[in-house]
């Protein structure tokens, strides 16, 4: 042993002694105790020569250390950077934790970069976390020369995609869930939105790995009639189904939505947005089906479905395609683009300059605006593009503002002024309800297929937007419209589109056509009424999208035309009402013929037959007169919601309860029952009632006395002779006589 060992040696044993209190050197004594501390000290010396063996071992590695190192401390660090991404959309994670194992741990910024402190050395050990996603490992040689640039990627630990868009009516779909971590975690499913599903119409496999959804019939969403066309789609009715998927991982739950949809929004049109399905009507003919004759250079669609009633195309390319029925031969010119190809050139001086510049005082011209610098409230988001933006629909590639924001790399921000300004011009040319929102993104129909002109007038050119409910997940607020209008008499024809149905019918399309309507408005008479596109009342025959010289785009507003010689003043909304319900037939050039829908005449006391005018009445003098009763809304919590009021325009509800809504009459009547509104001998027959049932019983006199008079007269149905009239009924807000069977005789 060296004489370094031995110091060594000594000086351990002596710090060992130390420790325990004991002598460095035996000592005489006689005591048993002696002899105990001479072995124990003999135990230390053994440990002492040990420890010094060890460290004569390990001295080449401390003189390497001190080398290499320049000591035996820690190695000396390194910034190592990179980014972490998803792993399936290639997106940077913000707030992903990255830490080198055993030392420091830093979050990614909302680009997903890092830098991380490590130790230098070879295969060194980096590990990145986030909510929801897999971990991953990657093995780093750190140098101080320069560590290579690392991507992280980061796979979610339960994947499923969340959209299946277009999968058709009457269509099985099969969605799978990829545990990429913890295989086993159990999954469970809920159907949260859209038409209930039937017990075998869905069903799980393999502990909720897959689940199997049967869509629906479109007849389940649709009411389809006769006419040969394209069918629209509004929000309740393109077969939506919503689920949440739940699994369970330890003691955390992860949650995800997914979205089957059977079509897209479509507003029956014959302009349509490549990519999307466009589904046509074959009519309830024998022969029925769809022949696709021409169609784009280089375009693969196929027809699918070409034999059934209802088939469906999808447009794949810019163009024209020309699809012609089995039956009647009838041929359909379809019109397919995309929304950001539309060049924003409607306004030109010789095209449509003035319905540009009316359109650009209305709200469609500058909700989107509006909405993302808060002028539409604080909640304004995503969800909220499909009504304030063209050609929003979300899951399809058509084009849209979605679309193209997604491919622009443009979120919304929060809400907030000049934000409109700051969007990239590609996506900022979407933000409005423009042209083609209503019009739809292909070319202008030829002069040779004009006759497809009058499907703008279709309700569903509006209802896309404007019949939302409150469940509707893709929106924070409902919009009931059309769902109401659905409710009223003004939705239907009134002789279903039959030879005699007034709609087809020059002299009476003026007030039961949308399209005979507008026509009148502006040229002063009812024209190209067709029936395969003729609409009722719908939206566009009130409202005109392109003016805002009225309320509400308005097409008539404060002063009538003539009831009873003479226009009807301060009427505000109403006017346009008084423009259709007024008696265009009311005294003594005709004395055949009875008024023809009174109601104004008999609002401003004019126009009876044999009673003289008896000046306005106090609902004459109500603000905005008819809309101010006919629709005022109840609140949702009112058995009545969604029957009376609105755009149902009824005061009783319809199939149902005849009493008054008192939504209509408490605003100036105040909370009371409006059956005991008006309590009088109004009819004078010596007993005071409320003012409903003195006008029922006056009108049961009426009519009883009408009858007589009218069977007296051998009044007869020119159509069908043998049928006499007997009396006279009220139904849909008119009067019509009515044969022995109590059978309306028709308008012959």
């Amino acid at each position: 042993m060296s004489l370094d060992a031995e110091r060594n040696d000594g000086s351990l044993a002596a710090m060992v002694g130390s420790r325990m209190e004991l002598p460095l050197e035996s000592t005489a004594s006689t005591a048993p105790e002696s002899e105990a501390v001479r072995l124990l000290q003999g135990w230390i010396d053994a440990l002492a020569r040990g420890a010094s063996v060890v460290l004569r071992q390990l001295e080449p590695m401390a003189l390497g250390c001190a080398v290499i190192l320049g000591g035996c401390g820690s190695a000396p660090t390194v910034e190592v950077e990179g980014v972490v991404r998803d792993g399936r959309t290639g997106a940077p994670i913000a707030g992903a934790t990255v830490s080198a194992h055993g030392g420091a741990a830093v979050e990614t910024d909302e680009q997903g970069r890092f830098s991380v402190p490590m130790h230098e050395g070879a295969d060194r050990q980096l590990v990145a976390t986030a909510e929801g996603k897999c971990p991953v490992t990657e093995t780093v040689h750190v140098r101080s020369s320069g560590t290579e640039h690392l991507t992280m990627h980061l796979f979610e630990r339960l994947e499923v995609a969340q959209e299946y868009v277009q999968v058709g009516f009457d269509s099985v779909v099969r969605v799978e869930v990829r545990l990429r971590c913890e295989a086993d975690a159990p999954i469970e499913w809920e159907q949260i939105g859209g038409r209930d599903l039937e017990a075998d119409l869905i069903q799980t496999e393999d502990r909720g790995r897959i689940l199997t959804v049967h869509t629906h019939p479109i007849e389940d969403f649709v009411q389809l009639d006769d006419r040969l066309g394209v069918i629209a789609f509004d929000r309740r009715q393109r077969g939506e189904y919503r689920f949440r998927l739940t699994a369970r991982f330890g003691g955390v739950l992860e949650t995800r939505e997914v979205r089957i949809v059977a079509a897209p929004l479509a507003s029956g049109l014959f302009q349509v947005p490549a990519g999307t399905d466009v589904y046509l009507n074959g009519g309830s003919g024998s022969a029925q089906g769809w022949i696709l004759t021409t169609k784009p250079a280089h375009s693969e669609t196929e027809m699918r479905d070409p034999d059934a009633r209802i088939s469906v195309l999808r447009p794949d390319r810019f163009g024209t395609y020309t699809v012609e029925h089995r039956g009647t031969g009838v041929q359909l010119m379809l019109q397919a683009g995309a929304y950001e190809d539309v060049p924003r050139d409607c306004g030109r001086a010789e095209c449509h300059g003035a319905e540009e510049a009316g359109w650009q005082t209305t709200a469609h011209a500058s909700t989107f605006r509006r909405g993302v610098e808060g002028g539409l409230g604080p909640a304004f988001e995503r969800r909220c593009w499909s009504c304030h933006a063209t050609g929003v629909d979300f899951g399809i590639n058509n084009g849209g503002l979605h679309h193209t924001a997604a491919r622009a790399g443009w979120t919304q921000p929060e809400p907030a002024p000049g934000v409109f300004d700051e969007i990239p011009r590609r996506v900022r040319r979407h933000g409005s309800v423009w042209c083609s929102a209503c019009h739809g993104p292909g070319r202008i129909i030829p002069p040779q297929f004009r006759w497809q002109y009058g499907s703008k007038f279709q309700v569903g050119v509006c209802a896309r937007c404007h019949d939302v409910d409150p469940e509707d997940r893709d929106a924070n607020h409902s919009s009931p419209q059309v769902d109401e209008w659905r409710r009223s008499p003004m939705s239907r024809f009134v002789r279903g589109l039959s030879d005699r149905d007034p709609a087809l019918r020059a002299p009476c399309a003026q007030c039961h056509s949308a399209q005979g309507f507008v026509s009148w408005r502006r040229h002063g008479q009812a024209a190209e009424i067709d029936r395969t596109t003729v609409a009722p009342i719908t939206c566009a025959a009130c409202h005109d999208a392109h003016s805002s010289d009225n309320p509400r785009g308005l097409r008539v507003y404060d002063t009538s035309d003539a009831v009873a010689g003479t226009p009807g003043h301060d009427m505000g909304a109403g006017a346009l009402c008084a423009t259709c319900h007024r008696p265009s037939v009311a005294w003594s050039d005709r004395p055949d013929r009875a008024p023809h829908a009174a109601q104004a005449g008999l609002l401003l006391g004019r126009g009876a037959r044999t009673v003289a005018d008896g000046g306005e009445g106090m609902h004459a003098q109500i603000a905005d007169t008819c809309v101010r009763c006919h629709m005022v809304r109840p609140s949702p919590a009112d058995p009545s919601f969604g029957t009376v009021g609105g755009h149902t325009f009824n005061v009783r509800a319809r199939g149902g309860d005849a009493a008054l809504a008192e939504a209509a009459c408490s605003p100036c009547h105040g909370e009371i029952e409006p059956s005991t509104i008006g309590v009088a001998d109004w009819n004078h027959d010596g007993t005071a009632q409320p003012i409903t049932r003195e006008h029922d019983d006056a009108l049961t006199v009426v009519t009883e006395l009408l009858s007589a008079r009218i069977f007296a007269a051998d009044i007869r149905d020119r159509c069908t002779p043998s049928r006499r009239a007997r009396g006279v009924v009220d139904h849909d807000a008119r009067l019509h006589l009515v044969d022995e069977a109590g059978v309306i005789l028709g308008d012959c």
